[in-house]
């Protein structure tokens, strides 16, 4: 292809993305407009508030949508997807215990509902509940067999028990009902990730870039992944496809640094002082932006970087010791 058409086949790419994503927008607009008109109409009737507060919510517009939940809730307190995404969007704001009452209370009156027992796991979850909400997915399960986000969202329990082994089944069941789900595979590969199968997580986090190539902490992911197996060029590789996605990534920039930390120690200060430019406060830059320079014998500066790290680090954080070691050292 000589450079005039691959110029002109570009353009017209362009344009056709450009059209799709207008088009897209038009189904947005025509959805939304199509609801309220439906809503506007029928004041008084639950559905339209419900399917309203549905194609907001997908719109990601949470605080209207939780308006119409409420409206709908009020009209008709057994609808079931009003009550069922309301318990969501309380959970989703932060609203534990108040999810926890509206989807509890529903349940008991509708034992049979695969989504409400669903989002009841998952409000049970963020509570900490885990044997809870591991009972409300299998019961979901047994209502609904084929329903992936169930088996997914036990495999999220799982893994925080560090159940792994059950996780990475649970995983797998979701990924073969659906395929070409992206948040399934990231989830079966931060398993294997955790079981220490990097090549297989790797095979994993590649289907899903094919899938979501512009998501950034993808390729933060494969990056580290790669560094960890010992191959530098593809671990760089990744970390710049991030950095080029999204410029202002902090933990972009980190992960080059640390990939650039075991063989050029100023292109790795160059990139932590690209994401503490960013992110004054980021924990991990301050870290490893101290042991570089300890590395350079800029002692000073490295003084400095320990002391903000151990002032912004959680009292939970692995490296706290050590930061503590390397301060006192340093300070003789």
């Amino acid at each position: 292809m000589t450079l005039k058409y691959e110029t002109a086949f570009f353009i017209a790419i362009a344009v056709i993305l450009s059209i799709a994503a207008f088009q897209r927008n038009i189904v947005w607009m025509n959805e939304l407009t199509f609801w309220r008109d439906a809503r506007d109409n029928s004041l008084n009737k639950a559905r339209p508030h419900t399917n309203l507060g549905a194609a907001l919510k997908r719109k990601w517009l949470i605080k209207d949508a939780e308006k119409e939940f409420t409206i709908a809730v009020r009209i008709d307190p057994d609808d079931h997807d009003a009550v069922v995404n309301l318990g969501d969007i309380y959970r989703i704001n932060g609203r534990l215990a108040d999810s926890l009452n509206v989807l509890m209370n529903f349940v008991k009156k509708h034992p049979t509902t695969p989504y409400g027992r669903n989002n009841l796991g998952n409000v049970s979850g963020d509570m900490n509940l885990y044997d809870n909400a591991l009972q409300e997915y299998s019961i979901a399960l047994k209502l609904k067999p084929f329903f992936p986000d169930a088996h997914n969202n036990m495999a999220v329990i799982y893994k925080r028990q560090g159940r792994l082994i059950d996780a990475r089944r649970e995983s797998a069941q979701a990924v073969d009902m659906i395929p070409d789900n992206p948040t399934y595979r990231n989830n079966l590969a931060l398993t294997l990730i955790d079981m220490g199968k990097y090549k297989e997580a790797l095979g994993e986090l590649n289907i899903v870039e094919a899938m979501e190539p512009k998501y950034p902490d993808i390729h933060i992911r494969m990056a580290r992944l790669y560094f960890t197996i010992g191959d530098i060029i593809m671990a760089e590789n990744s970390a710049r496809k991030a950095i080029a996605i999204q410029p202002m990534d902090f933990k972009a920039h980190v992960t080059l640094g640390n990939i650039y930390k075991s063989t050029n120690l100023d292109l790795a200060i160059k990139e932590y002082e690209t994401a503490l430019a960013i992110n004054p406060d980021y924990t991990e830059a301050h870290y490893n932006m101290a042991v570089s320079l300890k590395e350079m014998g800029r002692h000073e500066e490295a003084l400095k970087h320990y002391r903000k790290f151990l002032e912004t680090a959680p009292p939970d954080e692995p490296f706290r010791k050590d930061a503590m070691k390397h301060l006192e050292r340093l300070k003789k």
